[in-house]
């Protein structure tokens, strides 16, 4: 029996697999905490979690422990060093992360391995694992009686099964994506070794839509697109666009669900109003909705008197219109993008149609990756794309094929999962903590 446990900071779970072989079908456990992961309070309440889960499963207990931390745990950090003496280079390499980090590499584990080398200076890459949060880890399965062997992160674990499962892999140059239900996770594999991995928030259910998706309206870019909208409104010397996020612009006792935009209201509605009514550009400035206040004359004989009744109304009042004055801001709603005609593409009428133009939303991340790696000088080109995805979706493989062109980076099916148990080929980054020992040893702690 084999014990592998991942923690997902994602979404916020522990998973603890258990299984024999490949092909049987394995036992997967999802632990939902109500702390962030990796916190004080996530182990205070792990302590529980664990000892209730682990005395409900005691066939568990005294087994060795595959850990797979998330990709956000690791570290992962390059820099140049002058060539020199093998004898020179640890000092050189210690000198160096000391220099980057002022000594605050002292409480992690560091493994460095040469990347790159030429005839003025040479690579040097450095994987950090936190040691304070491994050794919590540890203390909280030696508790329950479970004994960790080895710890890696979910990339490296990830191409460690590729290498075991499919040989012709190993030593060489490629992207791999193995893409879930609600996101992608992409590693790139350089020579056999582990040099980069990304998740994207889109997997299979964007494939699978019954309609043509579009980015734009899945994923939100909120700094980016006020950052167009702002510049749009400077250009017509506007007052800027606030975002609903700031605290200095959000009333006290409102929340974000205050300025939510209904999705029902009417297409073609840009600006919407936050809370309390139509949205003023400049409340002095006269319009349909916001009618001049007439001008008011105080004379001087008269004094403020006559037109306030007394000195504390006129704190009030100036209290109040502060306090409207901080509720207007402008909330946008967020509009599908319109192009040119002869920038779109036709919308497929099939059903295979619509899932290839949203995986191309999938694709194009992937040669996004797939380009920086052939643009970054210690790593080696990708010679392809290696997918892990449901077999009845190899199709969209062949069409990006075709699209592609013969001069294009080719796309393949990891067909090597298709022997496997389904919770396998779906966990591929658990299960490939069980190699590693055998590949990217520097990436383990």
């Amino acid at each position: 029996m084999k014990l592998f446990i991942g923690f997902d900071i994602r979404t916020g779970n522990v998973q603890i697999m258990y299984a024999d072989r490949p092909t049987d079908d394995a036992v997967i456990d999802y632990l939902q905490f109500k702390s962030r992961i990796f916190t004080d309070d996530f182990f205070e309440e792990a302590k529980t979690v664990f000892e209730d889960y682990f005395a409900q499963h005691p066939s568990l207990q005294n087994l060795q422990a595959y850990v797979v931390l998330p990709n956000l745990a690791v570290g992962f950090e390059t820099f140049n060093l002058p060539n020199m003496k093998r004898s020179q280079m640890t000092q050189a390499v210690e000198t160096e992360l000391a220099n980057l980090y002022e000594g605050r590499q002292k409480d992690s584990k560091v493994n460095t391995s040469i990347l790159y080398h030429n005839k003025q200076y040479t690579t040097i890459g450095a994987v950090y694992f936190n040691k304070k949060l491994i050794s919590q880890i540890y203390k909280l399965l030696t508790d329950v009686k479970v004994f960790p062997k080895v710890t890696t992160y979910s990339g490296n674990a990830l191409l460690n099964s590729v290498y075991n499962f499919a040989p012709q892999t190993r030593g060489k140059s490629f992207v791999f994506a193995d893409v879930h239900n609600e996101y992608t996770e992409i590693a790139v594999s350089s020579k056999g070794r582990t040099l980069g991995v990304a998740i994207i928030p889109h997997g299979m259910a964007v494939v699978r839509s019954e309609k043509v998706e579009q980015e734009y309206m899945r994923t939100n870019h909120d700094i980016g697109e006020l950052a167009v909208i702002n510049a749009r409104e400077m250009a017509k010397a506007k007052s800027l666009t606030m975002t609903e996020t700031d605290p200095s612009v959000i009333p006290e006792g409102a929340t974000i669900a205050d300025y939510a935009v209904d999705p029902s209201a009417p297409a073609g509605e840009e600006e919407k109003t936050a809370v309390d009514g139509a949205i003023e550009e400049n409340a002095s400035e006269p319009s349909e909705e916001n009618p001049a206040t007439e001008n008011v004359e105080v004379s001087s004989e008269g004094g403020s008197d006559d037109f306030y009744e007394s000195e504390e109304d006129e704190e009030k009042r100036l209290a109040e219109e502060a306090k409207a004055k901080q509720k207007k801001i402008k909330v946008f709603k967020k509009m599908p993008k319109r192009y040119p005609k002869f920038m779109t593409r036709e919308v497929p009428e099939t059903e295979e149609g619509v899932q290839f133009e949203n995986w191309r939303i999938i694709a194009k991340w992937i040669l996004l990756y797939a380009r920086q790696a052939e643009l970054t000088e210690y790593i080696d080109a990708p010679d392809y794309v290696l997918v892990n995805m449901p077999q009845d979706c190899y199709f969209l493989l062949e069409q990006t094929n075709l699209e592609q062109g013969n001069d294009g980076l080719q796309f393949k099916p990891f067909e090597a999962s298709d022997k496997m148990a389904g919770t396998i080929k779906g966990n591929l980054n658990l299960y490939g903590g069980l190699f590693s020992s055998h590949y990217n040893k520097t990436n383990n702690f």
